[in-house]
């Protein structure tokens, strides 16, 4: 069961006042490779915040001492076996390709910008196979399923879509598609799931978490089953929450191609918060492997943060009757809420380190210097069974308004009562 402390300001004043109190030696650990750490502040565009609280808060909660906590979680690639295209009603009417690499691939034709429009009409699809035979309007599939079936599915689709299922005795290869009679100005989206296909694009960026002039850096694989496949191809390209886009330019690498940019994180408002909501990366891909040609299509999502404060060095560590008390400077280039966590690590009689407990606070800081207080209750670290020296990992500080991680550090420091 897991136990909460609440532990107010004035529950906080009550213990830096208690009569037994003893200094307690902190250590602080230079931040690693991996770390997300803010060296030069920056002050964010005028704008709405998320969270104007001024009221602090501080609590803690104990871990089982058995509990697998992870350290810094790296993305994990996105894969994908799937390629879509933007093409008009003129294109659909003298043929769009279709490139698959194993039978009974899933087509869906979506309209767009057209909640009026006419719904696709599948009887009129003509497919092409990849001999070249031309079957009969609405034949060669093995499953026709209107918008109407979708929704009922639960896919949230756009008005007007139709999905087809290609038949699996037709193979796979490159097919082509004909629907006649739309606007020549139409625009659709065509989706394919190669859903039985073994190749596999592979994206992934090198973190989940950049701040403001970082570099991203983004890896794309293929493969067959286990065997890479050569790419010959890529272009993708990375948007903002505020509709900025960046291309992407890919190089050869170790495995697979990659690319990296310089990150912008000076965002104009946007209305859902200053700079609020996840970055994306989309990238189109084509290469050919031993089913032949295939096009791959993928995204991925990632954070990045103005740094609009950071931890400014010299954190400190009391002991008292109210329990482990780290005072951790902050230094911040605009006021706003400001939150600060850290697990605290001790070690069992085999001398194994373990987790304790999780600390919590927050706080509105002015600009300029300020502070943050970790309590570790007194209660929390005697019913652990753990001795010191203790361990302060997973340190993170968080700005609350804007929804973002500032600084990631899985070994914070050290503690010795």
């Amino acid at each position: 069961m897991r136990t909460s402390l609440l532990a107010t300001t004035a529950g906080i004043a009550l213990s830096l006042a208690a009569a037994v109190q003893a200094q307690t030696r902190f250590t602080a650990s230079a931040p690693a490779g991996a770390d997300l750490v803010s060296r030069a502040l920056v002050a964010p565009p005028a704008g709405p915040s998320l969270n104007n609280s001024r009221e602090p808060v501080a609590f803690a909660w104990a871990l089982p001492s058995d509990q697998a906590l992870t350290t810094h979680l790296r993305p994990q690639p996105t894969e994908s076996r799937e390629h879509w295209l933007r093409i008009t009603g003129a294109e659909l009417e003298r043929g769009v390709p279709l490139l698959t690499t194993a039978p009974g691939a899933l087509v869906r034709l979506s309209p767009v910008g057209a909640k009026s429009a006419p719904a696709l009409d599948p009887a009129a699809l003509v497919l092409v196979d990849p001999r070249g035979q031309s079957l009969a309007r609405g034949t060669g599939f093995d499953l026709i399923a209107p918008g109407a079936d979708l929704e009922a599915a639960g896919l949230a689709v756009p008005a007007g879509t139709v999905a087809v299922r290609l038949s699996s005795e037709l193979g796979s290869g490159r097919f082509t598609l004909r629907l006649p009679g739309l606007a020549s100005g139409q625009e659709l989206v065509l989706h394919v799931f190669d859903r039985a296909s073994t190749v596999v694009l592979s994206l992934a960026a090198d973190r989940f978490s950049y701040l403001d002039g970082e570099r991203l850096k983004v890896r794309l694989e293929a493969q067959d089953g286990a065997a890479p496949l050569a790419l010959a191809s890529a272009t993708g390209f990375v948007t903002s929450p505020a509709g900025r886009s960046w291309p992407l330019q890919f190089k050869p690498g170790s495995q697979g191609l990659s690319a990296t940019l310089a990150l912008d994180a000076r965002e104009p408002v946007v209305a859902s918060g200053a700079g609020a909501g996840l970055w994306e990366i989309q990238v189109a891909a084509s290469g050919h492997g031993t089913a032949g040609d295939f096009l791959r299509n993928a995204r991925t999502s990632f954070a990045v943060a103005l740094p609009t404060a950071r931890l400014a060095g010299g954190a400190s560590a009391r002991s008292g009757d109210a329990g482990l008390t780290l005072t951790i400077p902050v230094e911040t280039a605009a006021p706003g809420r400001y939150e600060v966590r850290a697990t605290l690590f001790g070690h069992d009689a085999q001398g194994a380190s373990k987790p304790i407990a999780v600390a919590d606070s927050a706080a509105w800081l002015e600009a300029g210097n300020g502070k943050l207080e970790l309590l570790f209750p007194a209660g929390l670290l005697a019913g652990s069974g753990l001795a010191a020296p203790y361990e302060l990992r997973q340190l993170e500080l968080i700005d609350q308004g804007r929804l973002a991680v500032l600084h990631r550090q899985d070994v914070g420091g050290t503690i010795q009562p």
